[in-house]
């Protein structure tokens, strides 16, 4: 097929992070053929994130009530009419896309399915030493590459190969829009937040419970960064944090609470913050994306993957066995959590942080 009538669907599902570092890889695919049709598949929760990408002519919403029964497919189960026909609906509407080529970049058991299902020809996966998912079985392309010392955007960029782009040009276009941007600034205006000021995001939550650094600690660190730099702290949050956030008010008033934002508006006020400091969660990903200054707390995960990209520090935990030995053994999160009784995130010091703190702003003045 001529380059031109390339059709391309992008499989990467969730998270918010994951989807972030994916997207200089869109951007490359974009610029190597400005005519083909090019989808992206993505989780119904995190359609937002893709919603005013311009680089994309269709998004595919898999729906979080299939992604369950996807996921439990199963010879021994008895499905109702239902659900079977949701499944097939869905294989239905890949397959009438008429994809030459898939790009499976979340590389796990169900993007392998679904690609090999949608009757593309080719299908570009990672090839994984060691795996406990199952998506290599069901794409035919395969690209070895250094899991464990490549970050993960340059591992995205890397799949590309088999097109014919080797290019590494880390594009994040977020489709932030002037409408975000003066949503932000009015927030700013009722805050009494000037743009010089030291202005410092701050985000408390991630999913995984090991990687949380604790609550209280993100509190003290927000009360020192306001006595000692007077700096503007915005606490930013999800829906695991909002009762915890609220609660906030009450301990320093002068702490900011950020408004209920979506992906683009979190992405434009993330963009005015001169630091932003969180643990390995999607945030931290977004405000690197924009150029902000990152400040990344990391336990369990390796930073050297999915750290900060760029204008990133890094504060690891002290144990020797982070990043966790049985992460990189490909361990379920249920087994980590039950096998290592150590909370590594925990040996994190709040003058850990204030300290990389003060080295940022030393070299920003």
């Amino acid at each position: 097929m001529d380059n031109e009538n390339k059709r391309i669907l992008v499989i990467q599902m969730s998270s918010m992070g994951d989807i972030v570092n994916t997207l200089p890889a869109l951007y490359n695919i974009r610029k190597e053929y400005p005519t083909a049709y090019i989808a992206w598949l993505v989780r119904e929760s995190f359609f937002e994130v893709l919603e005013k990408n311009p680089h994309i002519d269709e998004i595919i919403v898999f729906p979080d009530i299939l992604t369950k029964k996807f996921q439990r497919l199963n010879p021994n189960r008895n499905y109702n009419i239902l659900e079977l026909r949701n499944i097939l609906d869905f294989i239905r509407k890949i397959r009438n896309r008429k994809f030459d080529t898939t790009i499976d970049f979340h590389n796990i058991t169900q993007s392998g399915i679904i690609a090999f299902l949608s009757g593309a020809k080719k299908r570009i996966g990672f090839q994984r030493k060691k795996e406990k998912e199952f998506s290599q079985w069901f794409n035919n392309i395969k690209v070895r590459t250094d899991e464990r010392n490549i970050h993960i955007v340059d591992q995205y960029l890397g799949l590309l190969s088999p097109l014919g782009i080797n290019s590494r040009e880390a594009i994040f276009d977020l489709g932030i829009s002037k409408e975000d941007n003066e949503y932000v600034e009015n927030f700013f205006k009722g805050n009494y937040i000037k743009n010089d000021d030291l202005i410092i995001g701050i985000h408390p939550g991630t999913t995984w419970e090991r990687k949380k650094w604790k609550f209280e600690n993100f509190i003290e660190l927000s009360n020192r960064l306001i006595n000692s730099y007077d700096a503007k702290v915005i606490l930013f949050w999800g829906d695991i944090e909002k009762d915890l956030i609220m609660e906030i008010k009450d301990i320093n008033e002068r702490i900011i609470i950020a408004p209920m934002t979506n992906f683009r508006q979190l992405a434009a006020f993330l963009k005015k913050c001169k630091i932003f400091i969180s643990c390995d969660t999607g945030a931290l990903h977004v405000a690197s994306a924009v150029g902000t200054t990152t400040i990344g707390l990391f336990g369990p995960t390796d930073s050297k993957v999915t750290g900060p990209y760029r204008n990133g520090y890094v504060i690891k935990s002290p144990l020797k066995c982070s990043p966790c030995v049985l992460y990189w053994q490909k361990v379920s999160y249920e087994d980590i959590i039950t096998k290592c009784p150590l909370d590594c995130m925990s040996y994190i010091s709040i003058d850990d942080v204030l300290s990389t703190v003060k080295k940022i702003i030393n070299r920003t003045n």
